[in-house]
């Protein structure tokens, strides 16, 4: 009921001591966004510490379309969407992880999953929204070009029920 003890903005150098360190099977990563379709590189919708440890969600560099990429840590933990999202228009991108499965919805319909079996790490860095990786002003940062809603994180696992649900209830 406190949001200051969950959320801070801050100035771009400011460390938070708010940690938003989920760990253990389970997580649901959820956004509604739209992207300018004329950028090629990566965009960041969110990331906790990206590629290392922790959690993110991305759209890989490319051109419009681009693929939605799920990441848990290390590469070998990646999973992208089995289709392309178009940009300059609204989409609803949830990413789960139960335990044993990854899996990517878009606009309320699965796109891909894939088996894992490891838990989700610790991850010593702030968790951003707008960011694909934690490189404060570098390349890498993987900074979003476009708009983002409704961003949400869940340290439960949402069934492809509850997604089509969330997908339908946008007005």
């Amino acid at each position: 009921s406190d949001p200051s003890t969950f959320y801070q903005v801050l100035g771009e150098e400011q460390q938070s001591e708010i940690e938003l360190d989920l760990r253990g099977n389970q997580i649901t990563l959820e956004a509604w966004v739209n992207y300018d379709s004329t950028n090629s590189a990566n965009l960041g919708v969110l990331t906790k510490n990206g590629w290392a440890d922790g959690f993110r969600l991305l759209f890989p560099e490319g051109a419009a379309p681009k693929r939605v990429q799920f990441q848990l840590p290390g590469d070998s933990d990646t999973l992208q969407s089995s289709g392309t999202i178009s940009g300059d228009a609204w989409h609803h991108l949830v990413a789960t992880y139960d335990g044993s499965t990854m899996t990517i919805y878009v606009d309320g319909n699965q796109s891909n999953t894939r088996g894992k079996a490891t838990n989700i790490e610790y991850a010593g860095k702030e968790f951003w929204v707008g960011h694909g990786d934690h490189g404060i002003e570098k390349v890498w940062a993987y900074p979003w070009d476009g708009a983002l809603d409704e961003v949400r994180i869940s340290s439960v696992a949402r069934d492809a029920c509850w997604v089509g649900t969330e997908y339908k209830n946008q007005d």
